[in-house]
C-alpha cells in the first residue's frame, strides 16, 4: 500500500515527507515519498562536500549506507535538498508528485556555486590604467568631433 493510500491512515500526514530511505544490510537507497516503483529509488554515491577517503570505513571502501548518511543526511546538505532540490510535478495521471534531485545533480550545482566566475579568472586590471584609457578615448573622440 502506498503512503497515504486507502487503508493506510491519513493522507495529510504524508504531505510534509520529502523522501524515503530504504536500507538492507550494507545497501541504502532514497526515493521521493510519492514513488510507486522501486526503479525510482537511487543510491547516494558521493559524500560531498567530503570525499570517500574522509569517511571512517575500516579496511574496505565505504558502503552505501555510510555514503548516504555522510552525504545526503549531512545537516546542511539535507536542508539544501529539502529547500532547493525537491520539486513538484504533475504525473501523467494528474497526481502531484515530488521529485528529489540525485547526488550527481546536487554535487554539480554545489560545485558550480563555488566555482570562480569567468570574470574572476581574468587578471585584475589596474584601475588607474583603465581610467586612463577611458579618458584617452574620450579625449580622442572629442578631438575628432572638433576637427569635423
Amino acid at each position: 500500500m502506498e503512503p497515504g493510500g486507502k487503508g493506510e491512515g491519513s493522507a495529510p500526514l504524508f504531505y510534509y515527507n520529502q523522501f524515503l530511505i530504504t536500507t538492507c544490510r550494507q545497501e541504502a537507497k532514497f526515493g521521493p515519498i510519492t514513488t510507486r516503483s522501486e526503479k525510482h529509488f537511487y543510491r547516494w554515491s558521493d559524500p560531498f562536500p567530503r570525499s570517500v577517503n574522509d569517511l571512517e570505513h575500516g579496511s574496505t571502501s565505504p558502503n552505501d549506507q555510510q555514503r548516504l548518511v555522510a552525504g545526503m543526511l549531512d545537516r546542511d546538505n539535507l536542508l539544501d535538498i529539502i529547500r532547493t532540490f525537491t520539486l513538484f510535478s504533475t504525473s501523467d495521471k494528474g497526481e502531484i508528485i515530488k521529485i528529489v534531485g540525485r547526488y550527481q545533480q546536487f554535487r554539480a550545482v554545489k560545485l558550480a556555486r563555488v566555482a570562480p566566475s569567468p570574470t574572476s579568472r581574468r587578471q585584475p586590471q589596474n584601475p588607474d590604467l583603465s581610467h586612463s584609457r577611458r579618458c584617452e578615448k574620450r579625449i580622442g573622440a572629442q578631438n575628432e568631433n572638433r576637427s569635423k
